[in-house]
């Protein structure tokens, strides 16, 4: 985001460093996929597009439902939670529907994976909401 003087704001700074963050986490993911679960019939190309793919926009609309909640617009919100929620369901999902005979621990991993990743989001969201909320108090 850019404010009125032509300089990045700082929620474009965080919406940047989260995008950031996020896609070195799915560099991560797809190197662990590979190594471990090409073996069990997960299609690591396919995996590994729909997680780059589907990064970004996570990353925004979590970024952007967080603005919502804070600027109070739920409905725009609930549309922003709604991407989010997809995309970061998506590559987990690609994982469980094209693997065959997965071991116990792959879904142990998923599902740590999968709460921590909603923990985190929690976490940051309500940090990033108060700070939108002190940023805009006058004075």
């Amino acid at each position: 985001m850019v404010d009125g003087r032509g300089r990045r704001s700082r929620g474009g700074h965080y919406e940047l460093v989260w995008v950031l963050g996020a896609l070195c986490w799915s560099c991560l993911r797809i190197w662990f996929v590979g190594a471990n679960l090409g073996r069990y019939g997960v299609d690591v190309r396919l995996y590994a597009t729909v997680e780059l793919c589907s990064t970004v926009p996570y990353s925004l609309g979590a970024s952007r439902a967080v603005r919502s909640l804070a600027a109070r617009r739920p409905a725009a919100a609930s549309r922003w939670l709604a991407l989010t929620v997809t995309c970061f369901l998506l590559p987990d999902l690609v994982i469980l529907l094209s693997a065959d005979g997965l071991p116990l621990w792959v879904y142990a991993v998923i599902a740590s994976v999968l709460g921590a990743g909603i923990a985190h989001t929690v976490r940051d969201g309500r940090r990033r909401l108060g700070e939108l909320r002190l940023a805009r108090q006058p004075g």
